[in-house]
């Protein structure tokens, strides 16, 4: 399996795809949290899902904390799948991670994806306070986790808790590394949503991420919490494919340039 193989998983092959979806988990999951995700999207689009080192198939490989090196070579990996008009979409530290992917595709290759569907993180600009409970003591970072909506009562369980932990935490590290930085503009069309009870983000925060595209911005708000897009009950992956269809209407060949 080459490095690219590793970082970005293709979860449902397509023989011709007319547009490939990459996606971009949230802190401490792995692709296989997108593999609903791909049995529900049209049969022409591919959903690749990017796979960090730490998890599933890359459990024992070291935990990656440098931005830069994870972006980088989540970049290399999508460069490999720039045949096809290409979304990026992104949750949480996902969300981060796709505007960076893209960011650094725009400036290596001057090459945007169709779209970029962000979630669950406000605009880049603005500093994620709640990565903070990074380096907190196990018991209080986990009740902090449970407060976001996101964690199953079975995943305290001893044995999951030793698997599960160490990503999450080298997660949070890595978005606490990010300095807030000023939004640099994307060529392509930016969807950003919120959860109206998900705690770590604001209107105005999520709001800001216009300044993330010279095209066409819309915010969307979504009746749950911080992990609302893995709700299905939320309409979110309905809404994004008909926002994704839109924006295929005005992609041409493999991105946008």
């Amino acid at each position: 399996m080459s490095p690219g193989e590793r970082w970005l998983v293709r979860l449902e092959p397509r023989p011709n795809p007319a547009l490939r979806l990459v996606i971009f988990p949230p802190a401490g999951a792995g692709a296989a949290i997108c593999f609903p995700w791909s049995r529900q999207v049209p049969e022409d689009v591919e959903v690749w899902a990017a796979r960090l080192p730490g998890r599933e198939s890359r459990i024992a490989e070291p935990l990656e904390q440098r931005m830069d090196v994870v972006v980088s070579q989540l970049a290399a990996a999508t460069l490999r799948l720039l045949d096809r008009p290409f979304v990026l979409l992104g949750h949480s530290l996902g969300a981060l991670l796709a505007y960076l992917v893209a960011l650094n595709l725009k400036r290596a290759s001057d090459v945007h994806p169709a779209l970029l569907v962000v979630s669950g993180r406000e605009a880049p600009n603005r500093p994620d306070n709640f990565t903070a409970i990074a380096e907190a003591p196990d018991r209080d970072f986990i009740a902090a986790i449970q407060a976001l909506g996101g964690l199953p009562d079975h995943a305290l369980e001893p044995e999951l808790l030793r698997l599960w932990l160490p990503a999450l935490r080298a997660d949070f590290r890595l978005c606490a590394s990010f300095a807030a930085m000023q939004t640099e503009p994307l060529a392509c069309p930016v969807v950003a949503w919120r959860g109206l009870r998900d705690p770590t983000t604001t209107p105005e925060g999520v709001r800001e991420w216009r300044a993330a595209t010279t095209s066409w911005f819309q915010d969307r708000t979504a009746d749950g919490d911080h992990f609302f897009p893995f709700d299905a009950r939320t309409g979110f992956l309905e809404t994004a494919i008909a926002d994704i269809r839109a924006a295929q209407l005005t992609a041409a060949g493999p991105g946008l340039r």
